[in-house]
């Protein structure tokens, strides 16, 4: 048996699919009789689920790697993930490093781990990455695809990734049902191209098929969509979030440029009105909807007109969130090779000037929400003691409520904004 002096701890870098591939992980590891810590605690063995979408991600997988090593020399640490996938030998090359996983080992890594350090256990040391519960949280997240066979221009995902693998519809419908039993009242239901759902075996069951079985289950009182690529927000898609309210009234649809001709170099396969379109329909069906995106500064060829294109695109779509990425090359994606590079500073600059502009979209959204009823999460305790969560359209609330709320579902008055979140109370209750 493996005694409880193996402690374990986890960091995790990236989306969604990886915070639920490290909770899959824990969940492995418990069962195999290693001891889970919460980061930053003493640990034999430090697990790092890595990103490597940008540059900027493998450099804080790196500089965790060193960080950890110079404070624990004596730890085992192991490196999975995205990065790992793709520069195992870079990696291998790291003082202090003592295995690599790529994504298709995650299943194995307690039996890896124990392997590696001389472990004896009759414990299961396999399992597959599924989960039962997340700690601590009321909202849970749900893999129900992995891989991608889109290949843009400028992304290495599907090289990391692999080609598009959906869940059996049950498997996920019932790992949604023991979430709900375990406590949690939202699913967040992700994927690393979530609108590919179903493609690879013909189409049916869809994406559509799978959200209308889940928000069946009870117990569930909110079913949130993560990432989906703009042409995969279907009529059918939208009939269904308008229709029943269990749908948060959230989209993040991936934008990246608002110039056609940027577009059309990154390999995306929709002009911008067309993607205008789409958030018309939306809107349209859910007046209140919180529409975010990822914008990419920088591509190589971004003329200044281009960039005005996106900017200006940006502020007519009125986003009420922006994740916006400076261009990072990619070993091995086409837009690596491209010429034309856009200078450092002025890439610093339009980054500057596209997150000046998210921010104050956020705060018109908020606005907009002032003297509005939404139902809202409550999640944790803000730091001025009252309690906060999201609202449907994906604002964070700051709620005057009683702190035996937390974890529950509650109709919330908004009173005011603060830049990007907005301040309530519970209905039918006064300051």
């Amino acid at each position: 048996m493996i005694e409880l002096k193996w402690r374990a701890a986890f960091y995790t870098f990236g989306c969604k699919v990886n915070q639920y591939e490290t909770q899959a992980m824990r969940q492995i590891m418990e069962k195999a009789g290693f001891h889970i810590v919460p980061e930053g605690e003493r640990a034999d063995i430090h697990i790092i689920n890595t990103c490597t979408v940008t540059g900027i991600s493998d450099r804080k997988a790196r500089k965790l790697i060193r960080h950890i090593h110079r404070l624990h020399p004596e730890a085992f640490i192991v490196v999975t993930g995205c990065y790992a996938e793709r520069a195992a030998r870079e990696i291998s090359s790291i003082e202090g490093v003592g295995l690599i996983l790529g994504n298709r080992e995650k299943e194995k890594i307690a039996d890896r781990i124990a392997t590696a350090l001389g472990i004896k256990t009759d414990l299961p040391c396999e399992g597959r990455l599924q989960v039962e519960r997340f700690d601590g949280q009321t909202r849970a997240t749900v893999k129900v695809e992995d891989g991608c066979d889109s290949f843009c221009a400028y992304c290495i995902i599907p090289f990391v990734r692999g080609p598009v693998r959906s869940r059996p519809i049950n498997e996920a419908v019932a790992e949604v049902e023991r979430l709900a039993l375990a406590g949690h009242r939202e699913i967040v239901v992700t994927g690393i191209h979530l609108g590919a759902y179903g493609r690879d075996w013909g189409g049916e069951p869809s994406l559509v098929d799978l959200l209308g079985r889940i928000k069946e289950v009870d117990g569930i009182e909110r079913v949130r969509l993560s990432s989906l690529e703009p042409m995969d927000v279907t009529d059918e898609l939208i009939a269904l979030m308008s229709s029943d309210p269990k749908f948060a009234h959230h989209l993040h649809i991936s934008l990246q440029s608002g110039s056609d001709r940027i577009l059309k170099l990154m390999r995306r396969n929709y002009t911008a009105d067309q993607f205008a379109e789409i958030v018309d329909k939306a809107r349209a069906a859910m007046p209140d909807i919180g529409i975010t995106t990822d914008i990419i500064v920088g591509f190589p060829g971004e003329r200044e007109e281009d960039f005005r294109a996106s900017y200006e695109f940006a502020e007519k779509m009125r986003f009420s969130r922006i994740h916006v990425f400076r261009f990072s090359p990619r070993p091995g994606t086409p837009a690596a090779r491209m010429s034309d590079r856009v200078p450092p500073n002025v890439i610093k600059r339009r980054s500057e000037e596209m997150i000046a502009l998210g921010r104050r979209l956020m705060s018109q959204f908020a606005e907009s929400l002032v003297e509005t009823r939404q139902k809202v999460l409550l999640e944790e305790e803000s730091e001025t003691g009252m309690l906060s969560g999201f609202t449907g359209n994906y604002v964070r609330a700051i709620v005057k409520a009683p702190l035996e709320m937390k974890g529950r579902m509650a109709e919330i008055f908004i009173e005011d904004h603060m830049d990007e979140k907005v301040i309530g109370r519970i209905e039918g209750r006064r300051s």
